[in-house]
């Protein structure tokens, strides 16, 4: 598959759809350890140290796409339900115009009845202002607050850097709202995707 790129509007999104019969699947479980330590106060404190594991179902799926095509795989974090070898399904997938590529998003089985959409994944398409930019603009007014401080009184550099701090702020607050909201339209572009896929029943299966 090629690189799936990063949309700025749900106008650049891109979905299609690949069905066909389940030839092997596989599922496993992926562990994470996260672990984080926290200091008391007093002389004689000590450190407490909590951990949390948390797991997560993988499921990779082969599927012989109909017509003669090619079998493709795709995999998915914590599925609703079950898949295996003989039931027929369909795939939606979502990226961007620009590469005409995606991440699979969708699963319907249509053997079962069942689907689901991995809401998560969109996020992966969603072009995100850059964290380290964020930070940047916000420790880059005192910078500038202190280059302008010996030409501006108390007064005038306090409420300058008061506007550019908000004024930045508010643009990044802006921006993740945006892009939660892109998030969103993406996930139900998908959902759309596949009520369709289920309503037709995957062509040959019926």
């Amino acid at each position: 598959m090629a690189n799936v790129g990063t949309i700025e509007s749900i106008e650049q999104i891109y979905s299609f759809v690949r069905t066909g019969t389940v030839q092997d699947g596989h599922s496993r479980m992926d562990t994470s350890v996260s672990t984080t330590t926290s200091h008391g106060g007093g002389y004689n404190a000590r450190a407490t140290t909590n951990t949390s594991v948390s797991s997560t179902e993988m499921l990779r799926i082969f599927v012989r796409e109909d017509d003669g095509g090619k079998e493709f795989e795709a995999e998915f974090a914590d599925p609703d339900f079950g898949v295996r070898e003989g039931h027929r399904v369909t795939v939606v997938y979502a990226g961007d115009q620009a590469s005409r590529a995606g991440y699979p998003m969708g699963l319907v089985n249509h053997s079962t009845g069942r689907s689901q959409v991995f809401a998560k994944r969109a996020e992966w398409i969603v072009k995100r202002t850059h964290q380290g930019l964020g930070c940047g603009l916000l420790a880059g007014v005192p910078a500038v607050a202190a280059i302008l401080h010996g030409t501006s009184n108390t007064d005038t550099l306090g409420l300058f850097v008061l506007i550019a701090f908000l004024a930045v702020a508010g643009w990044l607050f802006a921006r993740k709202r945006r892009n939660d909201a892109l998030a969103q339209a993406v996930v139900e572009a998908v959902r759309g995707r596949v009520r369709e896929a289920a309503e037709e029943g995957g062509a040959r299966g019926g």
